[in-house]
């Protein structure tokens, strides 16, 4: 197989046809394919590839000038540059292989993983169970794998940029020994666990356009004499092969596409030779064009450091930093490929990274922000990392209200014993606060455009972006405390004021001293059930989507579900999990009645149903989600509607007052001659 002109990069069509190309088909109908179809990590290797290639191709642009009329000659000159190094991306064969050294040999020494697992070619897939890699989302993890051609092309190649450093077995590379005895660093684009962050235009071609560097910004980034040429003109003939080496590990174009392995595959794509490869300078010796630097207190002092992905701390927190122009190697900033954004045009930035934790892979990250053109300027970045740690401060207020709710009921969670109690309810609400914050990420951005409305901190909270804050903090507090008619509830109103969560005046007036909290948690949960619904009613003509949304009912797969609750701030929340799974099972929805009325229905037609339902009744706030699901699933056997948006307000509410109306409407019919509403489902 030649990559060069056999398909295999995963794309997307303008029509929304998902295919695969070739390296050649990739430039020549780039203006067709608005967006790659990779995973984060491979996506930043393709991109890294596709440059290299144009670079190589255009020896250039040599600055901004040319870099500015350069786009109309992509594609001609990429697909000659394809023509003239064809033989170097092969596959497979007896001749150069692409990514790959012709001269290493199995060698005597094995390491531990090696004698364990053998060299399959699994190893190359980062998401597989294989190696240090998690059996979590791999059930077949340890089994044989086949792997098409086309597969193996896209995993070596990202194995080469993002491969964690670790155990690794030892090969004989032209008669001597790998180096590293068994040990090996990471890879160049996983060092440090840097955050990347591309430009993306409106097709592939200006993509790749967009993040090109010209002559003149490599050598202010790296130094002089660092242009290099790709790796596959230049191939190591050993390891004694200096200016090679030099090349690959010390120039711009020679790092693009890095050899951090040294591979061969098996003619039948089973097995391969895997073994160290070449060492990979990272920062501050060697910066990633992708990278964005920041500076963090090390042992309080100031370092300059890559800005790592990570899944707790979400991309669009950094964008103050991710947005800066660097102009050098040793200043902090985004991307290389910012020096050729103007400060009058807004632009798309995808931000994205492979998360690891020492050589054990996390998890992946990305994100795609539309940027304002204001946000190339100091004053707009300096507005949203106000409006960052605005957030920031909030969060942290919010845990200790929380906090200091549970000791007003006697539940300290500050006693050592209950240190996982603690986590476990701290993120449950600073979860759905960062949830929420993040769906009104467009009202900080339209603040830092125009950042002299902004002056000193306090008008901060007259801004839609601190009212969207506040709104955050108030929701996320009512979700984690909400626990009824309390004196309790009463006593911590104090503490919710102080994150943001004071009523209105209108509010305050028609309800006693402290139980405001009381009024918003009415109305609040009725408002995210009518969003609720309304976004569930959006996805019930989307089959994949429903399926998703069922698994939300299996303990094991519920995740599955998650991306399509976050929108409503419903991960890792059984009331969200339940009334969107059982609405997935069963659509058919009313807006009369309970699920009393449900219940008093199908006992009609099953003799035994009364006893259920006062099982039904005994149920606590714990148990309560389980145990509705099989009346569910028997009204769906029965063609009978269920009102939802009521189930959510009372699974919400769960508490006698809500059992009775349940008893009423079961045993007694409508409450004053007509159906409960959700106005009376105070707790």
């Amino acid at each position: 197989m030649n990559i060069a002109t056999e398909p295999w990069i995963p794309i997307v069509w303008h029509d929304g046809r998902p295919d695969l190309v070739s390296l050649t088909e990739a430039f020549s109908q780039g203006h067709d394919i608005p967006d790659l179809a990779l995973r984060p990590h491979e996506r930043i290797a393709v991109m890294r590839l596709l440059i290299c290639i144009v670079q190589a191709a255009l020896d250039g642009p040599a600055d901004y000038d040319h870099w500015q009329t350069c786009r109309p000659r992509i594609a001609p000159a990429a697909r000659d540059y394809l023509k003239r190094w064809h033989d170097a991306f092969e596959l497979f064969g007896s001749g150069r292989r692409f990514l790959q050294l012709d001269k290493v040999k199995k060698g005597t020494k094995k390491s531990g993983s090696e004698e364990a697992e053998g060299n399959c070619s699994s190893k190359l897939d980062l998401a597989l169970a294989t190696g240090n890699n998690s059996t979590l989302f791999d059930n077949a993890g340890g089994s044989e794998r086949d792997f098409a051609p086309a597969q193996l092309a896209l995993n070596l190649l990202t194995f080469q940029c993002f491969s964690p450093g670790g155990r690794i077995g030892v090969a004989l590379c032209d008669g001597k020994e790998t180096p590293g005895s068994g040990s090996s660093n990471h890879a160049p684009c996983i060092s440090g666990g840097m955050l990347h962050a591309l430009l993306r235009g409106k097709d592939l071609v200006e993509s790749i356009h967009r993040n090109l560097m010209t002559k003149r910004q490599a050598e202010q980034f790296f130094g002089e004499n660092c242009w290099g040429r790709p790796a596959w003109e230049h191939m190591p003939r050993g390891l004694a092969d200096a200016s090679a080496l030099q090349n690959a590990n010390r120039t711009y174009l020679g790092r693009l596409v890095p050899l951090s392995r040294a591979i061969f595959l098996a003619e039948d794509g089973h097995s391969l030779i895997l073994a160290n490869g070449l060492d990979y300078a990272s920062y501050p010796e060697w910066r990633e064009p992708t990278a964005t630097v920041v500076t963090r207190k090390v042992k309080d002092q100031p370092v300059r450091v890559v800005l790592p992905a990570s899944i707790e701390r979400a991309a669009w927190r950094e964008l103050h930093a991710l947005a800066v122009k660097s102009v050098s190697q040793r200043t902090n900033g985004g991307p290389a490929a910012l020096q050729n954004v103007t400060e009058e045009e807004a632009f798309d930035l995808w931000v994205g990274g492979l998360v690891a934790s020492k050589a054990k892979l996390v998890d992946t990250t990305e994100s795609v922000f539309h940027i304002p053109a204001a946000m190339i300027t100091e004053p707009s970045q300096q507005a949203y990392e106000q409006g960052v740690r605005l957030a920031e401060s909030t969060g942290s207020r919010l845990a200790q209200a929380v906090a200091a709710f549970h000791r007003e009921l006697g539940d300290n969670l500050d006693r050592p014993e209950l240190r996982a109690r603690r986590w476990q309810i701290l993120s449950k609400a600073t979860t759905q606060f960062w949830t929420d914050v993040e769906h009104d990420l467009s009202d900080l951005l339209e603040v830092a455009a125009a950042p002299d409305r902004v002056g000193l901190e306090p008008a901060w909270h007259k801004t839609v972006w601190g009212k969207s804050v506040r709104r955050a903090a108030r929701g996320a507090y009512e979700y984690a405390c909400s626990h009824g008619d309390t004196p309790s509830n009463a006593r911590v109103c104090p503490r919710a004021q102080r994150v943001g969560c004071r009523p209105d005046q209108t509010t305050r007036s028609r309800t006693r001293t402290g139980d405001w909290i009381m009024s918003n948690s009415h109305r609040e949960p009725r408002e995210t059930a009518s969003r609720l619904l309304a976004h569930l009613r959006r996805l019930s003509n989307d089959r994949g989507a429903m399926a998703d949304l069922r698994r939300a009912l299996i303990p094991a797969q519920r995740h599955r579900a998650w991306p399509l609750l976050a929108r409503c701030g419903g991960i890792d929340e059984a009331r969200f999990e339940t009334v969107a799974g059982l609405f997935a099972h069963h659509p058919d929805e009313t807006s009369a009645g309970n699920l009393g009325t449900t219940c008093r229905q199908l006992s009609g037609q099953h003799s035994s149903f009364e006893g259920r339902f006062r099982r039904l009744l005994g149920c606590d706030r714990d148990n309560i989600c389980e145990h509705i699901r099989p009346v569910v699933f028997a009204a769906a056997a029965k063609g009978i509607r269920i009102n939802y948006e009521q189930l959510f307000i009372d699974l919400w509410y769960w508490s006698d007052k809500v059992k009775a109306r349940w008893a009423m409407e079961y045993w007694g019919g409508p409450v004053d001659g007509g159906m409960p509403v959700a106005a009376e489902a105070t707790p």
